[in-house]
């Protein structure tokens, strides 16, 4: 009896997955708990080999690339996404964004930055949930010292500053980061850091 206790959740968790067959957008956060990797095989061994290359490169040297997955309707394009979302985030080598392609839109920079930060607010790891992918970044670039001083953090983290002592404290502290040596060559956009300096004050407004 207290064998079948432990494993009903577990059933009870693979029967959810297949009551349907479309992979929607809220399912791409979460890994797939029936995922077979032979399917789509060739793509994922593709992307794999292409996010190893990129991720090999530093600096000016990196190039951007692209990688086109085409099919028809219902042929697991997103499921496909979903699977090398939860693959690269397992092996913490990528931030996944996603925004589904849409004539409704007048600006696609706007929108695609916009369907960008969605993503990363949604918890990084595919299996466990936790932090999002907003605050896994912050933490990472602040958390080198050899790119920001710890008293530094920890005074921005906590100490009572007013909007303007917070705002001039940002723009020193991004100016370092931009600066700082090991991140020499670095094309950082500065307004961007300065965002996520921002969000290590834990404050909801902002």
């Amino acid at each position: 009896m207290r064998f079948e206790q432990q494993i009903v959740p577990q059933v009870d968790r693979l029967s959810s997955a297949f009551e349907h067959s479309i992979t929607w957008e809220d399912d791409l956060w979460r890994a797939d708990p029936v995922d077979v990797e032979a399917i789509h095989a060739p793509a994922r061994r593709k992307f794999a080999e292409l996010l190893d290359a990129v991720t090999a490169e530093r600096g000016s040297a990196a190039q951007a690339r692209i990688l086109l997955f085409h099919g028809q309707s219902g042929a697991g394009k997103t499921h496909l996404i979903r699977a090398l979302r939860t693959s690269a985030h397992r092996a913490g080598k990528a931030y996944v964004g996603y925004a589904q392609m849409t004539p409704d839109v007048a600006n696609y920079a706007d929108y695609y930055l916009r369907r960008l930060v969605n993503s990363l607010e949604k918890p990084y790891d595919p299996d466990q949930g936790g932090e999002s992918g907003l605050a896994r970044l912050t933490n990472h670039l602040v958390g080198d010292k050899g790119v920001l001083d710890p008293a530094a953090l920890e005074k921005l983290r906590e100490a009572k500053l007013n909007e303007a002592q917070l705002a001039k404290m940002v723009l020193a502290l991004a100016d370092d980061i931009v600066n700082a040596p090991k991140l020499a060559g670095q094309s950082l956009d500065i307004n961007i850091v300065r965002a996520l300096l921002y969000l290590q004050r834990s404050d909801p407004r902002i």
